[in-house]
């Protein structure tokens, strides 16, 4: 069965608190009304006439063979691996050096695949591995020299699917370096490659000089256009003035592009997520300038963007590489992922990438900051809940590279009621490497570079042999290392507490179950997975800044008088939460940072 023919299992979800009204989308299995007795009678006289008229027929007819049919009971769409793993982004250069150089690789990360297996991870989502200049791709097919080689990369793909593991490849599709061959060629104005990016004469100036087409202006609140003194012209950069971007408008480029995806394919990646896929296409007018006083009142205003974000025309490219994984699905028997990535300010603006892509990347969580409290985290996970289509599946990140950890924002004592968020709500969580160990963005050394993995407590906290002294490595590393939290005897670190939240996800209550936002105040957010037969868990989180306690018993949660601590923060001074703990629904405290899960069976509900 093809991608695009999959149908994700139904989350249902409700969503009650104080702000929000109850929220109900339509059931994927409602029961039949009961038959009254006198119509059950009728049915059930007719059913055994018909039956043993049925059987006396083939014991007549076919004496020597007795033939019994089961009508088959419906069940459930099967679960895709990204479903129900964890999806884990690494670095590469920052996750494990296997030459000494100071520089992570593809050899050293295929050495650590045994840690996924501890961490209970089965999907990796690698960070570019490509050639490179500076941040722009030089070729989208060759492996950075750094990282290794080509045969670096096929042991590392094949070592992973032995495991059981997926790979995922991060790929910037918008923009290359203005290093790559197909920008040399393209400033040449050479034939194949003259239209491959996007160019304009621009307007005569006053002067007599050529000035840029539009006021367009980039990331940087610079001029989006680039003068080229040897085509002599200006070309377009929604990044940096070393990125120019790719014309789509060119089908020779779409075909280039999907050449290179096709080439990963073919060493056997899991999917891809495509960054920036609402940038594809810019408005089609190049001199159309903003024209509103107001808008150009401010410095560097969002409404610039409005001229190269095109999210419908993207999608036709999109569907066209959702074909292509769909061709590789079919081909190999495995399903491939496509994660979508775009710059978006509010949820519903996105939503339109479900139906190119499995998922639109969720990266709501990464702007929250120390004042979001329960209400606050409740209605970023009710905004992504209630405007996702119907049938499709949520994710859920908190950080990414070159932007600030949630857990630095919110202070490393809420890594573990972070992770306990992003595990247990609906849909897929995406980790970003470290946030299992609760590492934060502290920088030691100079250029303001991100921390590599903490492995242990030697001076370069295992993630080189390498004897000279690495800069940049984290400054509490002998405390944060998976070492020491492994060695933990509590298993109250924030590793054993990720590995433990982990396998709580496997229950079928998470993967499959129901959610129903509950009781919901200043500092606690609360919510309810429930699965048929199968134990219900409450999960309460305090986001806030003060102690803040709960009454459960308030509201008609169909809760019993008491549940049992399956899992909890491991922040709490005393033993009144520990696991297996009786806990009474009644009144429940929390500091902040401190969280619950408790495990109970609802009381039956009466029809």
């Amino acid at each position: 069965m093809s991608v695009r023919q999959r149908q994700a299992p139904t989350v249902t979800s409700e969503v009650c608190t104080d702000q929000v009204p109850e929220w109900k989308p339509a059931p994927r299995w409602k029961k039949s009304q009961p038959l009254s007795a006198e119509i059950w009678e009728y049915v059930s006289f007719i059913s055994q006439s018909v039956l043993v008229t049925i059987l006396l027929g083939v014991i007549l007819v076919i004496p020597r063979y007795f033939v019994v049919t089961f009508f088959p009971v419906a069940t459930e769409p099967t679960l895709e691996w990204w479903q129900t793993s964890i999806i884990y982004q690494v670095e590469p250069r920052l996750f494990q050096d296997s030459d000494g150089d100071g520089v992570g690789d593809l050899k050293g990360l295929t050495d650590r695949l045994d840690y996924f297996d501890y961490i209970r991870v089965n999907a990796i989502l690698l960070g570019p591995v490509y050639e490179h200049s500076g941040s722009g791709v030089t070729s989208f097919t060759e492996v950075a020299p750094a990282l290794g080689t080509h045969q670096d990369f096929k042991r590392l793909i094949e070592s992973a699917h032995a495991k059981g593991k997926k790979i995922i490849l991060d790929f910037i599709p918008n923009h290359t370096s203005d290093q790559h061959q197909w920008f040399q060629a393209s400033r040449k104005s050479s034939q194949k490659y003259k239209d491959f990016y996007i160019w304009s004469d621009g307007v005569l100036l006053e002067n007599g000089k050529r000035g840029p087409p539009s006021d367009w202006k980039d990331y940087s609140c610079h001029s989006a256009w680039e003068w080229d003194e040897e085509r002599q012209q200006f070309y377009l950069h929604q990044f940096s003035r070393s990125l120019p971007d790719l014309n789509y408008r060119n089908p020779d480029v779409v075909a280039e592009v999907t050449a290179s995806l096709r080439f990963w394919l073919d060493q056997g990646v899991d999917g891809f997520r495509l960054q920036a896929v609402d940038r594809l296409f810019e408005h089609e007018d190049l001199t159309a300038n903003i024209k509103s006083e107001d808008e150009m009142q401010t410095p560097c205003p969002s409404w610039h963007h409005r001229f190269l974000s095109n999210i419908t025309e993207s999608r036709a490219v999109l569907d066209h590489w959702r074909h292509l994984l769909d061709e590789y699905g079919e081909k190999t028997g495995q399903t491939k992922i496509l994660l979508s990535d775009a710059n978006y300010e509010h949820a519903r603006s996105v939503m339109a990438l479900y139906n190119s892509s499995d998922m639109p990347v969720n990266r709501d969580f990464t702007k929250v900051g120390r004042s979001c409290g329960g209400q606050c985290i409740g209605r970023i996970v009710e905004s992504w809940m209630t405007t996702m289509p119907v049938g499709k599946w949520p994710n859920w990140v908190t950080s990414y590279h070159g932007n600030e950890r949630m857990v630095t924002r919110l202070g490393r004592n809420f890594a573990t009621a972070i992770n306990m968020l992003v595990m247990l709500l609906p849909g897929t969580p995406v980790v970003y490497f470290g946030d299992e160990l609760g590492q934060n963005n502290a920088i030691a050394g100079p250029g303001g570079k991100e921390s590599p993995m903490l492995w242990d407590i030697s001076e370069n906290a295992g993630f080189t042999q390498s004897k000279e002294k690495i800069g940049h490595i984290h400054p509490d590393s002998q405390m944060l290392s998976v070492a020491t939290q492994k060695a933990d005897d509590t298993g109250k670190s924030v590793l054993r507490r990720f590995r433990f939240l982990a396998k709580t996800r496997d229950q079928p209550s998470f993967h499959r179950g129901t959610f129903k936002s509950r009781l919901i105040n200043k500092h606690i957010y609360s919510f309810i997975r429930s699965y048929e037969s199968e134990p219900s868990y409450l999960v309460m989180i305090n986001f806030g800044t003060e102690k803040s306690s709960i009454d459960f018993t308030e509201e008609d949660l169909r809760l019993p008088s008491h549940g049992v601590v399956e899992v909890n923060t491991g922040n709490f001074e005393n033993d009144a939460f520990a696991l297996e703990t009786r806990v009474d629904f009644k009144v429940i405290e929390l500091a902040p940072a401190q969280g619950l899960v408790i495990r109970f069976y609802p009381e039956r509900q009466d029809n």
